[in-house]
């Protein structure tokens, strides 16, 4: 068994050399400590249940790639593209992803705690009930992101674009919101800021209960028109 995972190794280690692991398949492999530097491509792999804890995938290239319920704890992301990739329940704490591109990446239920995210894109990704407590978000760009129900409690938000972001549900508690950039940003009464924190950018989103009866309200409106 050691022999197979040693050849199983090999072989990841020539194709790597070879030019990567395009559309590669590692599904619920043990790679830990797997090193994979410079310009790698790894796009659309399907890397679902992998174990890549405190792997070296610096600067790679998972574009699309399926990291749902991945280990990438203690992983080093550090500028890699992860442009929609599925990341869904993936661990990703205390991973390096400083100045990564996770521009539409799907994160529900990811754990991020205490990750390094600086100046990450997040540009319209989906970080619902994602665990984001601890984390480094300074000059992150989270311009129209999903944060609806994310933790983000104790988090480093200072200088970070949150633009567009949808923060119903989610928890701010403790989080360092200087200089953060609020514009039409969505908030609802179950969003949790820190005492006394208010800033004219964001926007109340009425109670679903509210929405329903401004939505029958206008549909009145309209018979009433037509009659």
């Amino acid at each position: 068994m050691l022999q197979f995972h040693r050849l199983k190794l090999l072989i990841v280690a020539i194709s790597l050399c070879v030019g990567g692991l395009h559309a590669a398949t590692l599904t619920d492999n043990n790679n830990t400590n797997f090193t994979i530097t410079g310009d790698i491509n790894l796009a659309a792999p399907h890397l679902n249940n992998t174990n890549l804890f405190g792997a070296d995938l610096s600067g790679a290239n998972l574009s699309g790639a399926n990291l749902t319920l991945a280990i990438l704890s203690g992983a080093n992301l550090n500028l890699a593209i992860l442009v929609g990739a599925d990341l869904v329940g993936a661990n990703l704490s205390d991973a390096n992803l400083s100045g990564a591109d996770l521009s539409g990446a799907i994160l529900h239920g990811a754990d991020l705690s205490n990750a390094d995210l600086f100046g990450a894109n997040l540009v319209g990704a989906d970080l619902f009930a994602a665990d984001l407590v601890g984390a480094d978000l300074n000059f992150a760009n989270l311009d129209g992101a999903n944060l609806n129900f994310a933790d983000l409690s104790n988090a480093n938000l200072s200088n970070t674009n949150l633009s567009g972001a949808n923060l119903s549900g989610a928890n701010l508690s403790g989080a360092d919101l200087s200089g953060a950039r609020f514009q039409n940003t969505l908030y609802d009464s179950s969003t949790t800021f820190d005492n006394g924190f208010t800033d004219s950018g964001l926007v109340l989103v009425p109670e679903p209960s509210s929405t329903a009866l401004l939505g029958l309200g206008g549909l009145a409106l309209m018979l009433r028109r037509r009659r």
